[in-house]
């Protein structure tokens, strides 16, 4: 603006000075004012002239002032832009990454379904074990019980006998078979002993896989 400004008073001051000049040059002689006339009229087209090309200057450097600006700004939104694709990329990274990683989640999931669905098939198969095991264990009461009874029964029977009102064959078949139930006996009560065993060692791994899944899972 001060530069336009400037430009516009020079132009004006130049207008006058033809005048001026223009003006003594007649009061002197009028050959000479006609003359003088004549050049301040090319004074003032040439004030003119210098004028329009002052105006032509000061265009031109506005324009070169806008471009100038005009520039600026598309600098200015030219690194923002960039700043916004170098963000647009991170983000893009990121998400790409989390992608990965939830992948890496959902398979880590898939196995421990897996390992689970194992760990309750294991559970499953060991208390169908231990309910056989109970099973046979009830079994096994229940034909010891039976031998002791029919051992108490031959036995009592033998000692309310005579050995001497006894043909010696039917006692000693009797007493052989007191000695076979005795042993029948005693051998139900070893495997029953054995099922016990098996099933509290059964009860004991199983209670200590579920303590462990419990602690995996806390």
């Amino acid at each position: 603006m001060s530069f336009i400004t400037s430009g516009f008073s020079d132009f004006v001051r130049s207008m006058v000075k033809d005048d001026f000049h223009s003006s003594d040059s007649d009061s002197e002689n009028g050959q000479e004012n006609h003359l003088s006339g004549n050049h301040g009229n090319v004074s003032r087209s040439a004030g003119i002239g210098r004028g329009v090309e002052a105006h032509a200057t000061m265009s031109d450097e506005g324009d070169q002032q806008q471009r100038y600006f005009n520039g600026y700004d598309i600098q200015s939104l030219t690194k923002e832009l960039e700043y916004y694709k170098s963000m647009f990329q991170e983000l893009s990274e990121n998400n790409s990454t989390m992608s990965e990683q939830l992948s890496l989640l959902q398979e880590e999931n898939e196995s421990l379904k897996s390992k689970i669905n194992l760990t309750e098939q294991r559970y499953e198969s060991q208390i169908s074990q231990i309910m056989r095991l109970n099973e046979e264990i009830s079994k096994s009461m229940q034909e010891k019980e039976q031998l002791e009874s029919d051992v108490n029964f031959f036995k009592n029977l033998y000692d309310s006998m005579s050995t001497s009102s006894l043909p010696p064959a039917v006692a000693e078949e009797m007493r052989k078979k007191v000695e076979s139930l005795s042993q029948e006996c005693s051998q139900l009560q070893s495997e029953n002993d054995s099922l016990k065993k098996k099933c509290e060692e059964r009860d004991a791994l199983v209670r200590e896989n579920t303590e462990r899944s419990d602690v995996g899972w806390d």
